[in-house]
């Protein structure tokens, strides 16, 4: 393998991961900041500094997705710079754009659990780190399904994603049972099963047919 051929292999990796860091680093000082000042404008509301993070978080997701969305064409066009090879027309069927964007929250969601554990080393955090990461994977899959091809869903899919996010951070936050942080978990990755179906139809599928219908 080339140079250009290895550099254009690791590209995409390369993005996803710098993305997720970078989103992980920000959404830590915005939430301090977010947290403290929700809690000065509201003291006597608790709900005030538990939801506006999460608003914040979901917003700061929805900028990252549409990052992604515009970058699609110059980041194909600087990996056919570095791996010409044949022709991409039928390499690149649908965007690439939903894949990276979704890879990128996991990477933040691993890296905000991993934070989680060095710092609440514990068993019930533990068990939190297996409840979290479907949580911002289920939210992320309908924001990002909508934004591909049904932008009037858009605001609806935000608020779903915000209101799943809410309602985890609201029972993590009240010391759950084992049994709670199961069912929660379950629950998440039932959700992600339903979106897929989803994500299927209005990313994969009308990707493809977008795309099939641009070349001709």
């Amino acid at each position: 393998m080339s140079a250009r051929k290895g550099s254009a292999a690791v590209l995409e990796p390369a993005v996803v991961l710098a993305s997720g860091c970078f989103l992980w680093a920000i959404l830590v000082q915005l939430d301090r900041g977010v947290t403290a000042l929700a809690g000065t404008l509201a003291p006597n509301l608790p709900f005030a500094t538990l939801s506006a993070p999460v608003a914040v978080e979901e917003a700061a997701k929805l900028c990252l997705f549409i990052a992604f969305m515009i970058a699609e064409r110059p980041l194909a066009g600087l990996r056919l710079r570095l791996d010409p090879g044949p022709r991409s027309d039928e390499r690149d069927v649908s965007p690439r754009w939903p894949g990276l964007a979704l890879a990128t929250i996991a990477v933040f969601g691993t890296f905000e659990n991993l934070a989680y554990l060095s710092a609440f080393s514990s068993a019930g955090i533990v068990g939190r780190l297996f409840w979290s990461l479907p949580v911002h994977v289920a939210g992320a899959m309908a924001v990002i399904a909508a934004l591909s091809s049904r932008r009037s869903l858009v605001a609806p899919a935000f608020l779903f994603a915000a209101g799943w996010h809410l309602g985890a951070n609201a029972l993590a936050s009240s010391s759950p049972s084992a049994a709670v942080l199961i069912a929660g978990s379950v629950l998440s990755v039932a959700a992600i099963v339903v979106l897929s179906r989803l994500w299927f139809r209005n990313v994969v599928l009308e990707g493809i047919v977008h795309a099939t219908a641009r070349k001709h």
